[in-house]
């Protein structure tokens, strides 16, 4: 399969955004209230930094949701491809007998890396939250769990069982894994022409059926796959319309400028996840295209895209126990403002991140796909482009 450099680039700008939204959570929940109520704790202080945060469209970039659907609609995409260029059933046999070891084992890595951070800091979350009235920052307390929750999580409780107690985007990794045997599925039975539309319209029909509050992330997936197949991409004045299109839809919040959507209809948690779907699609669409290409495919967003399925699983654990100690300190020993502290802990929780993303890439990340391969020799015989390590990297 040829490597598509520009998916690769949205992939790692998409993880550092979801970096952004995790990272902005414990110090400016105020601006996350348009987009997920209850964030905050009533009477939290409020900046200009928290108005300019929540701005509608800007706040798209950074909210964490848009971020995850451009993921979902990328992994169905990947995961697809290399089927449609080989041709090959063997190739997706071979994709998913490997999956859950490949999704797996960084997981599991990243499980005992969030525990044994949560040790070290039994009382920074309290302190950090009573000054910046983060209720998400409260919600991820670790002070409860024990080395025994850390195990069963690692070995099966996230990916089966969609728990994220010990970090908070866990929650994406068992639709991954489902999704992924969606597509699987999908591009085993969809053949071509009007058994292809019958095919999509019974698993749409399915995954709407089958699981209701969650159908929106599903369809991503399909709708990735639906892209490879067909190759869609849209470029020039059309391409640009689809990303403000993209864009608008991706960031949907109480903000009066979503009245429209609400006007027909479109409103509560699950439209939210709709819009973002469509909008993401969209976007991915536009990129195709060219929209964007030379920034996608430059070495900072290539870079991004190498490492996000690491920065995606350890982000959190880093923001909360680094980033959020060197604004305690801040704030409490050297008496700096709100916003100054934030900014000492984006100097050393950024940097920090982005290192141990390299280190879990390669020692980690890698390893997995590796392990993968050779356990499962006898299924198919792959080449040295992994679309699963594309595909895995996350939100």
């Amino acid at each position: 399969m040829v490597k598509d450099a520009a998916a690769d680039g949205l992939r790692g700008v998409a993880s550092l955004a979801v970096f952004f939204a995790h990272f902005f959570l414990p110090f400016y929940p105020v601006a996350f209230e348009p987009c997920f109520s209850g964030v905050s704790a009533s009477g939290a202080p409020s900046s200009y930094v928290d108005s300019l945060l929540s701005l509608p469209i800007i706040s798209t970039v950074w909210n964490g949701s848009f971020a995850v659907s451009v993921f979902f609609v990328l992994s169905g995409y990947v995961l697809c491809k290399r089927y449609v260029d080989t041709g090959r059933e063997s190739v997706v046999r071979s994709m998913a007998s490997r999956r859950y070891l490949r999704l797996g084992l960084p997981i599991a890595a990243s499980v005992m890396f969030a525990w044994a951070v949560g040790v070290s800091i039994p009382s920074v979350i309290d302190q950090v939250s009573a000054v910046t009235g983060s209720e998400w920052l409260k919600s991820n307390s670790l002070r409860d769990l024990v080395f025994g929750d850390a195990v069963q999580d690692a070995v099966y409780g996230v990916l089966l069982g969609g728990s994220s107690r010990f970090n908070t985007v866990y929650w994406t990794m068992r639709i991954e894994l489902l999704g992924s045997f969606l597509v699987f599925g999908y591009a085993l039975l969809s053949g071509s022409g009007r058994q292809a539309v019958l095919v999509a319209a019974t698993f749409f029909i399915i995954i709407v059926g089958v699981n209701p509050p969650e159908w929106p992330h599903f369809l991503a997936f399909l709708i990735g796959a639906w892209i490879a197949q067909l190759g869609l991409k849209v470029s020039g004045l059309a391409g640009w319309s689809l990303i403000i299109a993209g864009l608008y839809l991706g960031g949907v919040s109480s903000n009066e400028i979503y009245d429209p959507l609400r006007h027909i209809g479109l409103n509560g948690a699950q439209a939210k996840w709709i819009c973002s779907t469509v909008g993401a699609a969209m976007l991915f669409v536009a990129v195709r295209g060219g929209i964007g290409r030379s920034l996608l495919e430059a070495r900072p967003a290539q870079f991004l895209g190498r490492i996000s399925y690491s920065l995606y699983l350890i982000h959190v654990p880093v923001v909360i126990g680094v980033g959020c100690t060197a604004f305690w300190w801040a704030v409490s020993e050297a008496s700096l403002t709100r916003s100054a502290a934030v900014g000492v802990a984006l100097v050393v929780s950024l940097p920090l991140s982005l290192a141990l993303s390299v280190a879990f890439e390669r020692w980690v990340d890698r390893r997995a796909i590796l392990w993968g391969k050779r356990l499962t020799s006898g299924v198919a015989t792959a080449d040295r482009s992994e679309p699963e390590r594309d595909s895995a990297r996350r939100s």
